[in-house]
């Protein structure tokens, strides 16, 4: 059966969804290195979270934002963070926070596999239609239990990153505060900050 304008255009719904959520997986990576550096740098000039400008970082900063590039896997990016905050001098309750989020971190980044390791199926359904899902993983073989995503399952996943992100953002600010190199208040704790302290008392 020939290809319809319709798979086409759920294609590339598909593929606009995977790009959306991987770009947004980026910045929780671009996060977790400003956490590095929050942490384990006690000069006195603030550092702003998010795309950090190279020529604008100190000497410390940059060593540690090169140490994270050179870092390929991201489960040793997050504990070498985690190693940073055992050490760093940050409440208890940033410790705590920090703990809770790196298990989350490890669990999103086995699910961004799936969105970074596929191949678009098209499934002929009774009716002659067909149903465009991604596999991830996918092999020379068709599976019939294989798991196949639809654009909202991977928009679930670029709005799980997008909560990580900004969670980890605060979390930053909290330790720039905390270190004198910001001046208060506190953001707005965001929703999986919350229910992060919410679990801890």
């Amino acid at each position: 059966m020939p290809h319809s304008d319709n798979s086409d255009l759920a294609k590339l719904e598909l593929s606009q969804a995977v790009g959306l959520a991987l770009n947004q997986w980026t910045h929780v990576e671009i996060m977790l290195t400003f956490i590095l550096a929050s942490a384990f740098d006690d000069a006195a000039e603030p550092l702003a979270p998010g795309y950090a400008s190279y020529d604008e970082l100190s000497v410390t900063q940059r060593m540690l934002y090169d140490m994270m590039d050179a870092i390929v896997g991201f489960d040793v990016r997050v504990d070498v963070v985690s190693a940073a905050i055992s050490q760093a001098d940050v409440p208890e309750q940033v410790r705590s926070i920090w703990h809770a989020l790196q298990s989350r971190l490890k669990k999103a980044y086995k699910g961004r596999h799936q969105i970074a390791h596929f191949i678009i199926s098209e499934i002929e359904q009774v009716d002659g239609s067909r149903l465009v899902r991604l596999v991830p993983f996918a092999t020379a073989t068709a599976k019939s239990n294989e798991k196949r995503l639809g654009v909202s399952d991977i928009e679930t996943k670029r709005q799980r990153y997008l909560e990580l992100a900004e969670a980890l953002s605060w979390l930053g600010r909290e330790i720039e505060i905390n270190k004198g190199r910001v001046d208060g208040p506190s953001w707005q704790r965001t929703p999986l900050i919350d229910r992060i302290i919410a679990g801890l008392g």
